[in-house]
Order: C-alpha cells, then sequence, then structure tokens
C-alpha cells in the first residue's frame, strides 16, 4: 500500500516536472522568436535612428525616458536641498 502510494506521487511528480520543462522551452522559443520580430521590424524602419541602430535594446531608451522622471523625483537630490540650512537660504 505505501509502495504504491510513493509510486504515485513519484508519477504525478516526474509529470509535473516533465510538463514545466516543456513550458519552460515553450517561453524561451516564444521569447526568442518576439526578440526575432523586434530586431526585424527595428532595422527595417527608417524613422528612429536609436532603434536602427541598437535594435531591440534602443527600446529601452523610452522606458527610461517615462521613468526619468520617478527617478529624478525619488532618487536624486535637488542642487539644494544637500547645503546646510544656512546656506540653502543664502
Amino acid at each position: 500500500m505505501l509502495m504504491e502510494e510513493i509510486s504515485l506521487i513519484s508519477e504525478v511528480t516526474l509529470t509535473g516536472i516533465s510538463w514545466l520543462t516543456t513550458l519552460f522551452i515553450f517561453a524561451v522559443g516564444l521569447s526568442a522568436l518576439v526578440v526575432i520580430v523586434l530586431f526585424v521590424i527595428d532595422i527595417s524602419q527608417t524613422s528612429d535612428a536609436i532603434r536602427r541602430n541598437y535594435p531591440v535594446v534602443g527600446r529601452f531608451r523610452y522606458v527610461f525616458m517615462a521613468l526619468g522622471e520617478f527617478f529624478r523625483q525619488y532618487f536624486f537630490a535637488m542642487d539644494r536641498e544637500e547645503l546646510p540650512e544656512v546656506a540653502a537660504h543664502g
């Protein structure tokens, strides 16, 4: 009885691992396909020099431009914020 349960658990575990492996390989393949399509689109377009010269990676420019305000607001100090109180008002 105990051996049958262990055998069933082992079989279910191996089936689950097999499905996860298949899903992982599918996800990696799909990601590679998306990168290839973006590469072809970026190389063939003529409106943006950054995307043409740096395909796929050049798209991050727009992400960083959108997040720039957030980074400046929370991570970078203004010119007068780090001065002592007396010098900041003078």
